[in-house]
């Protein structure tokens, strides 16, 4: 397994974090600093030119940038989201960006929760078992069908888009628009073999059998986007977004 910064920790078990325990989010199951660590002290100089990260820093912008330290006016916003109809959501301890899309709210980044939405506890990623998990990556984190297949990943009144509901979400739009409005990146996937994947892909509410399930797999490579549905086993670790009732 691959260990780029040789640091014992395999790259695919990496947990990305504030590892800095002076600061307010620090994270004690962090085991590589993402440079997102936040302070209340005023004698932490962010704000410093040579320092500083520019960027949004309006939560309600589809373009936040949650690392930036001094915003440069390049927030832009939906019309939808200056009118408060969708409201970034706190999720156990985690402010989500929200936007609307065709009329209902989405989550504009991946879901990051190791909790349900009865406050039980997810387990943490085991290759060799089928019970309902979660696997940390660079953007949010993963999970196996078993977790979505509880239907309580997402907050309540809140369910993992359907592939109607993505369809809609993607269809007619500009690469641009639709991949700054959702925030859609590629991101670290796990195969049932536990091999890293860098894509951009989701899983479908709807199971096919007992061994597999639907997903659908994002194509951003082109000017309009593309995508189509693949069948995975229940064990490899996709991504989740979250989006109203």
């Amino acid at each position: 397994m691959k260990d780029k910064d040789r640091d014992g920790i395999c790259d695919s078990d990496e947990v990305y974090g504030c590892r800095d325990r002076a600061a307010y989010n620090f994270n004690d199951f962090a085991t590589k600093d993402d440079g997102s660590c936040r302070y209340f002290s005023s004698d932490r100089k962010v704000n410093d030119e040579n320092k500083a990260v520019f960027g949004c820093k309006d939560r309600a912008a589809y373009n936040f940038n949650d690392f930036a330290t001094k915003d440069d006016g390049s927030c832009r916003y939906f019309s939808s989201v200056k009118e408060d109809k969708c409201e970034n959501k706190l999720y156990h301890a985690v402010v989500y960006q929200v936007v609307e899309v065709n009329g209902e709210c989405w989550f504009a980044e991946n879901l990051r929760t190791r909790k349900f939405n009865d406050g039980s506890s997810l387990m943490l990623y085991d290759k060799s078992n089928t019970t309902a998990q979660t696997k940390a990556t660079e953007m949010g984190l993963t999970y196996n069908y078993h977790a979505v297949s509880t239907s309580r990943l997402c907050p309540v009144g809140w369910s993992v888009p359907s592939l109607e509901d993505w369809s809609s979400a993607l269809k007619g739009g500009r690469s641009a628009d639709v991949l700054n409005g959702l925030n859609l990146h590629p991101f670290d996937t796990f195969d049932v073999y536990g091999n890293e994947k860098r894509r951009l892909e989701y899983w479908l509410p709807d199971p096919i059998d007992f061994r597999n399930a639907e997903s659908i797999l994002i194509d951003s490579s082109e000017s309009q986007l593309k995508s189509r549905i693949q069948r995975r086993n229940k064990r490899e670790m996709l991504g989740i977004r979250c989006k109203t009732d």
